[in-house]
């Protein structure tokens, strides 16, 4: 968990599942952490990021943009970017924007490639 803003909010930063443990087990942690974290006077929860949940949505994108749209739309077999979004949004409909900052002849897809891989890794 990660403490911020002289303890008013409070966050879960990673959290992995075992896909034999029930399906209900996240959210119960998740209530069991808000219940918590209420109890000692934490007055916001952050649900963290939806990572590309609205990338390229804008008739200015750029096309690496867009892409990285279509990775959010079908890139499930990498990372569920869908389920993820749909996951926090039962605890939240608050979203603040956050930016990827890259070098121009950098490849926006690539690096999202990248992240994506580097989350998604198995831990021990």
């Amino acid at each position: 968990m990660y403490f911020y803003d002289e303890n008013e909010t409070i966050s879960v930063d990673l959290i992995r599942f075992r896909p034999e443990l029930p399906v209900k087990i996240i959210d119960y942690s998740f209530l069991a952490i808000m219940e918590w974290a209420k109890e000692k006077g934490y007055q916001r929860f952050n649900m963290g990021m939806a990572p590309l949940a609205n990338v390229g949505l804008s008739k200015f994108s750029f096309l690496s943009e867009k892409i990285a749209a279509q990775i959010f739309l079908h890139g499930h077999f990498i990372y569920h970017f869908q389920g993820l979004r749909k996951f926090k949004e039962k605890y939240t409909d608050i979203w603040e924007p956050k930016y990827l900052a890259y070098r121009k002849k950098s490849s926006l897809p690539i690096i999202m490639a990248q992240i994506t891989l580097l989350i998604s890794r198995s831990r021990p």
